[in-house]
């Protein structure tokens, strides 16, 4: 599990899930649709109580379980709830720190604009920021689950072709990608180009200070979803929301003016 942000959302989870007398299995899917039927299956067999999930796939044999499901900033169908910070605030926060700054020409490094998912609108968001403003955004799909080498050469070809003096990454771990690789180029951060990334992590806060990024409530989060999951398994519907939007921070730090 490479990005801290998870990390840490799956250390707080097994924690709060033993205190309830639960076990944690985890199993990353990488996007492979084939491989997450493969541990659907294996949990169904299992006997498990019930699943967290945060999958990027667009996988419908979740409908085809009893099993209480509880989606983190995914849209999975109709029954299983969805618990996520608020993306199009953390958008609108981040678009609004690079603007007060003076940026005018951003690159937004985004997910998968296809995918029926909440951080959809963290692009959402930073576009309706600067809406008004005399700002000009480009919205790049960054290819997040390929190899080091292959992002950087990604990041760079997009530095070179549209010369950014900010830019937006939507995970704290490639905006740290995207800050090496401007230095690798000859630029300097915050001066010639501002960066700002997504989720602040406990482990970015400590280490990588610096880095300005908008902060995912973890704690909150996990808690929701233990709470949603167990509800579930005890069919407490008057318990169980359909969704659940937690509030987003910035922390500034010295990669924005």
């Amino acid at each position: 599990m490479l990005n801290p942000f998870y990390a840490e959302l799956a250390n707080i989870l097994e924690t709060k899930l033993f205190g309830f007398n639960y076990k944690l299995i985890l199993c990353n899917s990488m996007e492979d649709s084939s491989k997450e039927r493969y541990y659907l299956r294996m949990l169904n067999a299992n006997q498990v109580d019930g699943i967290i999930t945060s999958s990027h796939n667009t996988v419908k044999d979740y409908d085809s379980y009893s099993l209480p499901i509880v989606a983190f900033d995914r849209y999975l169908g109709n029954g299983i709830p969805t618990i996520s910070s608020d993306n199009f605030s953390g958008g609108k926060l981040a678009a609004n720190k690079l603007i007060i700054s003076g940026a005018k020409h951003i690159l937004f490094f985004a997910g998968n604009e296809k995918e029926l998912a909440p951080t959809n609108d963290r692009v959402a968001g930073f576009k309706d920021a600067v809406g008004s403003a005399n700002v000009d955004l480009k919205v790049l799909n960054f290819p997040f689950h390929k190899s080091v080498a292959l992002k950087r050469s990604f990041l760079h070809k997009s530095f070179m072709s549209y010369s950014p003096d900010a830019v937006m990454a939507s995970d704290d771990s490639n905006a740290l990608l995207c800050i090496e690789e401007l230095k690798n180029i000859g630029l300097n951060v915050p001066e010639n180009v501002q960066v700002i990334g997504y989720d602040g992590s406990t482990w970015i806060r400590n280490y990588c200070s610096e880095l300005t990024t908008i902060v995912q409530p973890i704690a909150d989060i996990a808690d929701v979803l233990v709470e949603t999951l167990l509800n579930m398994i005890d069919k407490d519907i008057e318990k169980t929301p359909n969704q659940v939007v937690l509030p987003v921070s910035l922390h500034a730090g010295t990669t924005t003016i």
